[in-house]
């Protein structure tokens, strides 16, 4: 997750006058993180139905790739507009990720 990546190598350059700032970009980063993790709970997942030959299964899981690659690109241009102040606005926007997610595993169970 190259944009992860690139956000953390960021807040780390952005001058926050407050060390509270500096700890809610912090914190809204290692929230974003569960979309890595979530993507290789879906590899494994994908790699256990095609051992099934769940056909089903991976149509399901596939569509919920498809709409998760939809979204991305969104969040990706979205995140790239959005200045790192005010704070709380930053910290939503990466938070954003979290959501994305929560997308994957629906996936993953459906």
């Amino acid at each position: 997750m190259d944009l992860l990546h690139e956000m953390e190598a960021k807040v780390s350059r952005m001058n926050d006058a407050e060390l509270r700032a500096r700890r809610k970009r912090q914190e809204a980063l290692r929230i974003a993180g569960d979309l890595p993790r979530a993507l290789v709970d879906m590899k494994s997942i994908l790699g256990t139905l095609q051992k099934q030959y769940s056909i089903d299964g991976l149509r399901s899981v596939c569509s919920y790739l498809m709409r998760l690659e939809r979204d991305w690109s969104v969040f990706r241009r979205r995140m790239q507009d959005t200045r790192p102040d005010p704070v709380d606005v930053w910290c939503a926007r990466v938070r954003e990720m979290q959501s994305l997610a929560e997308q994957v595993r629906c996936g993953a169970t459906a």
